[in-house]
């Protein structure tokens, strides 16, 4: 500030220029704050998509073609298998597998340089066919973080008032010369073999407190001037062996040099800003230190590109400078050795056509950034004043201390334009795949809806008609077997056992025989109801599987539902036979069962009556017709007339009494087989009676029919549970997937009118501030 309270033209550039510096800071944190946040996105929220033109051109293409096939099969199906994809069932992860491109997006993998993923274009072809959306959002995680790394050191950068530059460019252009001709000594070694295998930084001997030093660094991150364990001191002479050999695996070489020149035309002790020169190892030396190079460019302010002008511009020195390109529009080129070309005006054109097509930016200032030399010439003598190797001099003064902004504040203003038009790129696609997504969904879930609610009604429905089958099922054998046991017990008796009467001597074998024919009888009954349970449990089971195969005719196969068909063989109905057969004895009572006397003496009163009345009318026949009062008392009673003598009268008496008794033991004899038949079968009607033998074989087999049929209800059931659960999977997976794509949908154009805000604020920051 002069007397007068003014700022002096040097303070107000100096302003101008703290000003921008903080505003680029600024921009570069709200540039980092926007890629954490995508970053964020596709790591939590949803998958981000790589713009892959051609590929989503043709997924979207073969998506909808897909879609109309299917929606036109719905139409002409009644039952609505599928709806939305084909392929496994239009799963969350096939609706969403696919990216749509409208005419606005015209991106191709080319186009994005910062945020590429990390493998070789001529491999992107058949690598995307082989890698999902997933595999490629992680590729692109990884794009993200170095994105966010590289913003973080420019930053730096910025922050840092020192401005670095880098002396690149293939194998033996002359690096280390063209370095040592600035500094008017020999600093770095040279030699006619590629020798620079570290990266060498040159530094003014003022920020060692005046002393010239070289120090060995192992570990750079570590390294601090203060502390001389973080580095060996390292004697000139050993400097060309550790850089060609770095037996010891150091990182870096720092030289701490001085310039004796005048601030004015020295670049080191220039009186402005701190500078370093930063020598390199050749790009095409090996991968390794290549990769490093590339690695180390956001730390760098001025980029010197040193060129063979034997050899122009190589392969390894066009990919160099298109990826600094992403930040640095403009490129010091120094095309060296320019002494050796005899025809000079043709390698001037055809090294600056490469520049044109290379950096363009820099070819409209290529008077001031591209220069051709012989550094060799001026390792030990200044310049001539209006020498090209002098005017390289000047121009490299002015675009380190003059045109800062263009050096050291445009690089990264350019980064932050280049990553932001990529992440609007994405933004686009995005938003286009989700609106694509949110579409197609709503597409499935509308055209899955009928078989949705088919599948519900069709799983309640036969769920209902399946517990009706074993619930008819078991009532018919329950029903079956009570009436058909309560008739056979109730007939024993007059059950027709095939067992001979041979006499009353014989009655206990006869007994016994009867005894057993009617357990025989009985056990055949219980059988006969087994049988005819096994043929309702057969039947009962053939209905469910008639029911699944229904059911299965509405299952697509391809949706892959664990489900088990049901089917009936000959093996289940063997084991139906054998689940149902009763194990022992079919009652206790008869097997505890004994004969007794009351088994062959008829007890029924009625029947007593008769036969006993007989031999009790007998036996008073004869003792009346013993006594004449008697035989008087008879004639009166028969109205007999008295004519007849009474002996006459006594024998015949007697002789009726005899008929009498010889019926009633007759009629005994004769009934002997029946009482026995009759007596046992009371016993054995009244023994099953208390040990519930109907209650018993009908209930056992009613709960064993339903045992063996319920696994059947229950497949069944858990079929049609299945299907019903699969698809509301499905839905639920539409439904979060539309959630998502929606969410999406917002968060991307949110993002889009951030970049745009952002993007306007970074154009406004203008080196024209310097001119004003």
């Amino acid at each position: 500030m002069n007397k007068d309270g003014l700022f002096n033209e040097e303070q107000i550039i100096e302003r101008i220029f703290s000003n921008n510096c903080n505003r680029v800071k600024t921009y570069l944190n709200r540039s980092k704050d926007i890629v954490i946040s995508v970053k964020n996105f596709n790591e939590n929220r949803w998958p981000v998509r790589y713009p892959f033109n051609d590929l989503s051109q043709t997924e979207n293409s073969d998506l909808n073609r897909e879609i109309k096939e299917n929606v036109q099969q719905v139409i002409k199906a009644n039952v609505i298998k599928k709806s939305g994809l084909k392929r496994s069932g239009s799963t969350v992860s096939e609706l969403t597998d696919f990216s749509s491109k409208l005419p606005e997006n015209q991106n191709s993998f080319s186009e994005l340089r910062i945020l590429k993923l990390d493998y070789s274009k001529e491999s992107t072809s058949n690598l995307i066919s082989s890698l999902d959306h997933s595999a490629i959002s992680k590729l692109l995680d990884d794009s993200f973080s170095k994105s966010i790394r590289h913003i973080e050191k420019l930053i730096n950068r910025v922050s840092d008032t020192s401005s670095k530059i880098l002396v690149t460019g293939d194998l033996n252009a002359g690096k280390s010369t063209l370095i040592n001709a600035l500094l008017k000594r020999d600093v770095l070694p040279i030699d006619q073999q590629p020798c620079t295998m570290l990266f060498i930084e040159v530094v003014d001997a003022s920020k060692n407190n005046g002393k010239e030093e070289i120090h060995a660094i192992p570990n750079i991150d570590r390294y601090n001037l203060k502390d001389e364990s973080s580095y060996d001191l390292l004697d000139p002479s050993l400097l060309e062996d550790t850089v060609q050999e770095n037996s010891n695996s150091y990182q870096q070489i720092k030289i701490y040099s001085r310039d004796n020149r005048g601030k004015s035309s020295s670049i080191l002790n220039n009186g402005v800003v701190d500078v370093s020169l930063i020598d390199s190892p050749g790009l095409n030396r090996d991968s390794l230190k290549t990769t490093q190079l590339f690695s180390r460019q956001e730390e760098i302010d001025v980029v010197i590109f040193v060129v063979n002008a034997e050899n122009h511009f190589t392969l390894s020195g066009q990919d160099f400078l298109a990826s600094a390109g992403n930040e640095k529009d403009h490129i010091f080129i120094v095309v060296n050795r320019f002494d050796a070309i005899s025809r000079k005006d043709k390698c001037r054109k055809l090294i600056l056509e490469q520049i044109n097509t290379l950096s363009p930016r820099t070819y409209e200032e290529s008077d001031n950034l591209v220069h051709f030399i012989s550094a060799k010439d001026f390792v030990h003598k200044d310049a001539e004043p209006g020498s090209d190797f002098s005017r390289m001099e000047e121009c490299l003064r002015w675009w380190t201390l003059e045109q800062r902004f263009k050096s050291k504040l445009a690089p990264a203003q350019t980064y932050i334009l280049n990553l932001l038009s990529e992440l609007k790129i994405i933004a686009v696609e995005n938003t286009n795949i989700a609106l694509n997504v949110t579409y197609n969904i709503n597409i499935a879930l509308k055209n899955g809806k009928p078989f949705y609610d088919k599948l519900l009604t069709a799983k309640n429905s036969n769920c209902k008609l399946s517990e009706q089958i074993i619930d008819d099922a078991c009532m018919k054998i329950k029903n079956y077997t009570s009436q058909h046991l309560d008739t056979i017990v109730s007939n024993l008796e007059s059950y027709e056992c095939k067992v001979k009467w041979n006499g009353i001597f014989s009655s206990w074998e006869y007994a016994e025989s009867i005894f057993v024919s009617m357990a025989e009888h009985l056990e055949y009954e219980v059988r006969e109801c087994e049988k005819f349970a096994s043929s309702i449990v057969s039947s009962s089971i053939n209905s469910l599987c008639d029911l699944d195969s229904q059911r299965a005719s509405i299952e697509n196969k391809e949706d892959k539902i664990s489900t088990k068909p049901l089917y009936s063989s000959n093996e289940t109905r063997s084991q139906i036979h054998e689940a149902l057969a009763h194990v022992g004895g079919i009652s206790n009572s008869l097997d505890t069962f004994g004969l007794g006397m009351s088994d062959f003496f008829d007890l029924d009163w009625d029947r007593f009556m008769i036969t006993g009345s007989l031999g009790i009318s007998a036996g008073s026949i004869a003792v009346f017709a013993s006594s004449s009062s008697g035989i008087s008392y008879a004639l009166n009673i028969l109205k007999v007339s008295s004519n007849l003598p009474t002996k006459t009268i006594r024998n015949a008496l007697i002789v009726s009494a005899g008929l009498l008794s010889v019926c009633s033991i007759f009629l005994m004899l004769n009934e002997a087989d029946a009482t026995i038949r009759r007596n046992l079968s009371k016993r054995i009607q009244k023994a099953l009676n208390q040990d519930n033998f109907t209650d018993s074989h009908s209930s056992r087999l009613t709960s064993e029919s339903n045992r063996l049929i319920r696994p059947f209800v229950w497949q069944f059931q858990t079929n049609f549970l299945k299907m019903v659960e699969f698809e509301e999977r499905r839905r639920a997976d539409h439904l979060r997937s539309r959630h998502l794509s929606l969410e999406a949908q917002m968060f991307f154009d949110d993002l889009k009118a951030e970049i745009m805000d952002l993007s306007s604020d970074v154009h406004s920051i203008s080196s024209t501030d310097f001119a004003r």
